[in-house]
């Protein structure tokens, strides 16, 4: 069972280029249209609208535990996940994070998910991951994954 992590275009070309073998994750800003190819291509998509803000800020529509929770249950018993945002580094590593994370014995091999050098999860959706799968070590490897993964100054 593989997640991949992808930028919206990605994406798209993913889908396109196998119909019917992708399941699609695609987090979008507030008022954007599932783009085309993922709602015909797809073999089912899951759409989600929510800004990258890592912390509730009045008038944004942020990550909230509801969107984290939607995103774990859809994706269970599936295959072939692609997790797409914007640009494919923060809500969609968080969130295909948090799907490992649920499949794996520990959240260290969940990690793996992840490239340091290109991705940095969103810290409030991986927060509302840890409480839904009550488990605080979701959390705390990730934070000894982000600062490993930090260039040192």
């Amino acid at each position: 069972m593989s997640v991949i992590i992808a930028s919206r275009m990605k994406s798209r070309e993913l889908a396109k280029q196998q119909p019917g073998f992708y399941s699609i994750i695609s987090i979008l800003e507030p008022g954007l249209e599932v783009p085309t190819e993922v709602s015909q291509f797809s073999k089912a998509f899951l759409p989600l609208w929510f800004l990258d803000t890592e912390y509730a800020r009045e008038g944004h529509i942020h990550p909230t535990i509801e969107h984290v929770e939607s995103a774990l249950t859809w994706s269970e018993g599936k295959e072939n996940i692609v997790v797409a945002c914007h640009a494919g580094i923060s809500r969609s590593s968080a969130i295909a994070y948090l799907i490992q994370c649920k499949r794996e014995h520990h959240p260290r091999l969940a990690l793996k998910v992840l490239e340091p050098r290109r991705h940095h999860p969103n810290s409030l959706i991986v927060k509302h991951g840890s409480e839904i799968l009550k488990e605080k070590a979701v959390l705390e490897e990730y934070y000894k994954w982000l600062t490993d993964a930090m260039p040192s100054w």
